[in-house]
């Protein structure tokens, strides 16, 4: 049994979790109002007496609407009658609800549908909808806190699927082109103590992280992805992957910083640069390149008197 906040999931094979006829006969007038103001007052009395209505002809998106303008209270109300009506169940307009609440940065209402979720997992609610939507506009909105939430409630609890890598790296390629190289540690550093997230990083390269890094001249973030590809291996970041193509793309924008810091990784080759490279650019290759052709001659050197002196 999961447990988040002070609720239990709701299991609707359960009888003792059933929907109660009597314990809805009388409702409190709070939720009495705002089934009201959502649905009108006849169908508000028939939903909260427990009557058997056609739950089709209620309209749909009315959760969404909740979550655009921050209604917590509508929010609540809504849940609780899907958990309690076994015949309610959200349409396909109101999954993105939380993605909603997410992107208007409301951290409660965010928990609120997490801890749902785990209550009622029948009901339509589902933290992951389209390909973890809410972590992509949390991210897209530039939003650090409700990133950090998302992926604390992800790793604490598998079962909702929250995964900041999902959907082909598009969250962390988001966080390159924009250079928020704080939201990109604060992914990395989560998914790094998830041993499933790190999975599904394989099964999609993360070639396009740094690629996107380099063409948007990010050189702060282009130089964590260079560190973390040493220090993290088993994340698969190779700045070098697919020919030196992010190489390739920061010398054909003229992007003296990040070829500077992609030159001086020990797995990209300098000499791999787009003939639409500029003058400073090649430059920068060619000076990093010399240095290393005299690092290798001096290691070679060294290698050659040592071996020399135990005989």
């Amino acid at each position: 049994m999961y447990i988040l906040g002070n609720y239990k999931i709701y299991n609707r094979e359960n009888p003792s979790t059933q929907f109660n006829k009597q314990a809805m006969a009388c409702p409190d007038s709070k939720r009495q109002r705002t089934l009201e103001r959502i649905y009108g007052p006849a169908a508000a009395k028939e939903l909260l007496l427990g009557h058997e209505i056609d739950l089709d002809d209620l309209p749909e998106g009315e959760l969404v609407k909740a979550a655009k303008r921050n209604d917590l209270e509508a929010v609540k109300c809504l849940c609780k009658l899907a958990r309690d009506h076994p015949r309610f169940s959200f349409k396909t307009t109101d999954k993105e609800a939380m993605a909603v609440a997410a992107a208007s940065g409301n951290i409660t209402m965010v928990k609120y549908f997490c801890e749902f979720a785990l209550q009622c997992p029948f009901s339509g609610i589902d933290p992951a909808y389209a390909f973890n939507a809410a972590i992509r506009w949390s991210i897209g909105n530039n939003d650090l806190d409700t990133v950090k939430v998302l992926c604390q409630l992800g790793r604490s609890h598998p079962d909702l699927r929250i995964n900041p890598l999902d959907s082909q790296n598009v969250a962390l390629v988001i966080c390159a082109n924009n250079g928020r190289l704080d939201m990109l540690k604060c992914v990395y550093n989560q998914v790094r103590k998830t041993p499933s997230w790190i999975k599904t990083h394989f099964e999609f390269p993360s070639e396009r992280i740094v690629v996107a890094a380099a063409t948007y001249g990010q050189a702060d973030v282009v130089a964590y992805l260079c560190e973390l590809s040493i220090e993290a291996p088993e994340l698969g970041i190779d700045p070098a992957s697919n020919n030196n193509k992010a190489l390739q793309l920061a010398s054909k924008f003229n992007h003296a910083k990040v070829v500077q810091v992609l030159c001086d990784h020990p797995t990209v080759d300098p000499t791999v640069l787009s003939a639409e490279a500029g003058p400073e650019v090649r430059l920068i290759a060619a000076t990093s390149l010399a240095r290393r052709e005299r690092w290798t001659e001096l290691r070679s050197g060294w290698l050659a008197a040592l071996t020399s002196s135990w005989k």
